[in-house]
């Protein structure tokens, strides 16, 4: 019973560290792309309705695929 306590805070310890790993390496990434932000004005509205429109078919596309998988109607 003491080693699955033990394995269940080492997986938690590991996953953490990985967790960190990942943000210490994306954050120059992510920073950047949320300083850009001023540039979505120069965006033309009717490019984004379509980017809109495509993004809403991909959710319905995925929530189809989710329904397929799970072998269900609702």
């Amino acid at each position: 019973m003491q080693e699955s306590a033990t394995w269940k805070r080492a997986r938690t310890a590991l996953l953490l560290a990985i967790s960190g790993i990942s943000l210490y390496v994306l954050l120059p990434s992510l920073v950047a792309v949320a300083s850009s932000w001023r540039a979505l004005e120069h965006v033309e509205w009717p490019f984004a309705l379509l980017v809109l429109a495509c993004e809403a078919a991909s959710f319905v596309c995925l929530w189809e695929l989710d329904r397929i998988a799970l072998q269900t109607r609702a």
